[in-house]
């Protein structure tokens, strides 16, 4: 189920996102979106945590 999501948000992301645009995406870790992704299109995660005051 997640690999169909990830080849669906890909495919959004060819139809919408134009030449020299720059596109941001936020989703969960488990998703593999770059293995469905145009080669021309560069992806750089970065990972965030909330600090929790416990």
């Amino acid at each position: 189920m997640l690999e169909k999501r990830d080849q669906f948000i890909a495919g959004r992301i060819h139809g919408t996102l134009k030449v020299d645009e720059i596109g941001l995406i936020f989703l969960g870790l488990l998703h593999a979106v770059e293995a469905f992704l145009w080669p021309d299109i560069e992806l750089t995660r970065k990972a965030w945590w909330a600090a929790t005051d416990e």
